[in-house]
């Protein structure tokens, strides 16, 4: 499985196994729900405040 990732100008492309990806993804939704990806906005910063970093 190809996947590209883009940051501004940027582009990388990743190739890895599709079942690793399948696996990320299941890891992914057990700690975010469906639904519940916006409660979750903001996080580095909550990050960066609680080291002091903000």
């Amino acid at each position: 499985m190809y996947i590209a990732l883009r940051s501004g100008p940027d582009i990388d492309v990743v190739v890895t196994p599709a079942d690793v990806i399948g696996a990320f993804l299941e890891r992914t939704l057990e700690a975010v729900p469906l639904g519940e990806e916006t409660s979750y906005l903001g996080f580095q910063e909550g990050v960066s405040r609680l080291l002091g970093e903000a």
